[in-house]
């Protein structure tokens, strides 16, 4: 992660991840409330690195937030998937 810009409200930052680690996030950002604006874009995949742009009350604690959760889900994930095989 590359914070390009940031005050305690917004963050602008490019991250080197794929559409799906993104989709992650800003899916897990969009559902807490305090997230006012969660957005991502990529011009190239194969050229440009995904920048995001958060707004929220308080964007360290969002992301925070957000990490936690897309882990939580993960490991649910792991376990069904064991539990399977």
């Amino acid at each position: 992660m590359k914070v390009l810009e940031e005050t305690k409200n917004r963050i602008v930052f490019t991250l080197d991840e794929d559409h799906a680690y993104c989709n992650l996030l800003k899916t897990a950002l969009t559902k807490d409330d305090n997230v006012k604006l969660a957005t991502y874009a990529q011009v190239h995949p194969l050229v440009d690195k995904p920048k995001f742009i958060v707004e929220a009350n308080d964007v360290r604690k969002a992301l925070e937030q957000a990490s936690k959760e897309i882990s939580k889900d993960l490991e649910q994930i792991e376990k069904l998937v064991e539990k399977e095989l």
